[in-house]
C-alpha cells in the first residue's frame, strides 16, 4: 500500500470476516486541513487479500483502539509514521530506510516468488502492469536465464546441454 493509503484505513475497511484490505481512500493533510481524498487511480481502489496471522493482528488493534467504524486506526501521519518506523529500525540495527522502500521490497519478492506482473499491478493499485514493469524491470536481471533454462528443461536437456 501507498503511505497515504495505509493512513486512511478506517475499520469498516478491514472486514473481521475477509482477509482481506479495502483500500478506497488516501489520507492528506492540505493546507494543514487533514482529510480522505480519492486514491491515485481508478485501479488504486481495490481489495488486497491478506494472511490470517495478519489479519488477527488488525482485528486485534482496532478493537483494543475502541473507534468508530469511520475512524482512522493509524492516528499519525506520515512523519509521525517515519518516525514511528526508524524509532523501531534504530532499535534493531537496521540501516533507515524510507516507507514506501517496503513497497518496493515487496514488490521484489513478489517477482522472486514468480507472481505474474498483472497480479503485481492489481495488488499495487496501477493502473497498468506497463507501470508496474516501468517501475520495476530492474528487479528482474537473471530472470532471462531462468526462462531459458526452463525452455531448455521442456526441451529435455538442461542449461549445460545434457539431457
Amino acid at each position: 500500500m501507498r503511505e497515504g493509503e495505509l493512513l486512511a484505513l478506517t475499520p469498516e475497511d478491514i472486514p473481521e470476516d475477509q482477509l482481506s484490505i479495502r483500500v478506497n481512500k488516501t489520507f492528506a493533510v492540505v493546507d494543514d486541513q487533514a482529510m480522505f481524498l480519492t486514491p491515485k487511480t481508478e485501479k488504486s481502489d481495490r481489495i488486497i487479500q491478506i494472511d490470517k496471522a495478519l489479519h488477527d493482528e488488525l482485528i486485534t488493534y482496532i478493537k483494543g483502539m475502541y473507534i468508530h467504524s469511520d475512524e482512522r486506526i493509524f492516528y499519525f501521519e506520515k512523519d509521525g509514521l517515519l518516525k514511528e518506523f526508524h524509532r523501531i529500525t534504530d532499535k534493531a540495527g537496521e540501516p533507515r530506510i524510507r516507507i514506501h522502500d517496503l513497497r518496493h521490497s515487496h514488490v521484489a519478492l513478489l517477482i522472486e516468488m514468480g507472481i505474474p506482473i498483472t497480479e503485481i499491478a492489481r495488488r499495487l493499485g496501477h493502473s497498468s502492469p506497463q507501470t508496474t514493469l516501468k517501475v520495476y524491470a530492474h528487479l528482474y536481471p537473471g530472470k532471462e536465464r531462468n526462462v531459458a533454462d526452463l525452455i531448455g528443461n521442456l526441451r529435455g536437456k538442461g542449461s549445460d546441454g545434457q539431457t
